[in-house]
């Protein structure tokens, strides 16, 4: 079977334009033929957290964050998670906000709430929450040594501002001599 030109360009068309629509929902991140299950969780904070960054449940991922958008009457953030996987969540399941590491954003943890018999549908909105992150905690513990650190150097300060007022020229002359010999 012969095939005449305008056929050929035809097929070619299609193809190309099939593998542009592909190639451009892989380039943002979307599968096409992939089913997923979409919730959204309200912060009051996102720092860090960017479109893309991974959703895991016990370490292992299972989503993306799909979008991150503003309540223009609460200032919110609404992020919106895109689950692919088919594991159970419940409604009463929260998505916590964590810093994996020192370095990189931020990624949301799923974590689920066994004794809830009542599963998540789509669409539906999680409790939100948020963990602190290893640098955030040891600055939280450095703040109290820090003021105490300061209360110590000033009294010190004053005491030996003290010991200069109470001794004379003569005394700290003889604890010297006393000092050397």
């Amino acid at each position: 079977m012969k095939l005449s030109r305008e056929i050929k360009t035809a097929v070619l068309v299609i193809a190309s334009i099939l593998l542009f629509i592909w190639g451009y929902s892989f380039l943002k991140g979307k599968e096409l033929f992939a089913n997923y299950k979409t919730f959204y969780v309200e912060y009051d904070n996102v720092e860090g957290l960017a479109k893309s960054a991974p959703v895991t449940l016990n370490g292992l991922t299972i989503g993306k964050v799909n979008d991150i958008k503003i309540e223009e009457t609460t200032g919110k953030l609404i992020v919106e998670l895109q689950i692919t996987s088919d594991f159970p969540i419940s409604a009463t399941s929260a998505a916590v906000l964590y810093e994996p590491g020192l370095i990189g954003g931020k990624q949301i943890a799923i974590e689920p709430d066994f004794t809830s018999k009542t599963l998540a549908t789509n669409g539906q909105h999680l409790k939100g929450g948020v963990k602190l992150s290893l640098s955030a905690s040891v600055q939280e513990k450095l703040v109290p040594l820090q003021t105490k650190l300061e209360s110590i150097l000033d009294n010190t300060d004053k005491l030996l501002s003290g010991v200069n007022a109470v001794l004379d020229k003569k005394s700290q002359e003889n604890i010297k001599q006393s000092l050397v010999e």
